[in-house]
């Protein structure tokens, strides 16, 4: 318990104050490449779906929590990031229609080490992310499925 206590306290370093990301760590490389496979499996089914259900609104809704991703990683703190980043995605698999399904890859997510602790590995990885963000808001609002699937391929396998 004083090792999770340590692990957020850590994160709660504002992120332009860190040299070097205070919270990032290794975990596992079999259980992280086995879960981001299962969410590229689960994430990518719905994707159809998501551009199908996706109204102007809502994308503007997303485009919102994306730039909120972005202005967390200016002056937000790892855990504000985290939570940032878990708000944009559960808005975007909530146009999935499957809340069970987002409720079961939420679970899954968490299989791996603590995200905060090990989601991103680098500032660049984290500017990376939000550029994703904002490409796969562009996929959906143009409505290309198979664009927004590569999309999210890549942004689950951080490649």
């Amino acid at each position: 318990m004083a090792v999770l206590a340590m692990t957020f306290a850590a994160c709660s370093v504002p992120l332009w104050a860190a040299g070097s990301l205070p919270c990032a760590t290794s975990p596992d490389g079999r259980r992280a490449r086995e879960v981001s496979e299962i969410r590229v499996i689960l994430e990518t089914a719905i994707a159809g779906t998501i551009v199908q259900n996706a109204s102007a609104e809502n994308v503007s809704t997303l485009r919102k929590l994306a730039e909120h991703f972005d202005q967390m990683a200016l002056n937000g703190t790892m855990l504000e990031l985290y939570e940032a980043n878990l708000a944009f995605y559960r808005q975007l698999l909530v146009l999935g229609g499957n809340l069970e399904l987002v409720d079961l890859i939420t679970e899954i997510r968490q299989r791996t080490s603590s995200a905060p602790v090990s989601q991103w590995r680098t500032r660049a990885r984290i500017e990376q992310s939000g550029r994703e963000h904002h490409l796969m808001i562009d996929a959906i609002g143009a409505g290309e499925t198979e664009r927004l699937k590569d999309l999210m391929r890549q942004h689950i396998r951080q490649s």
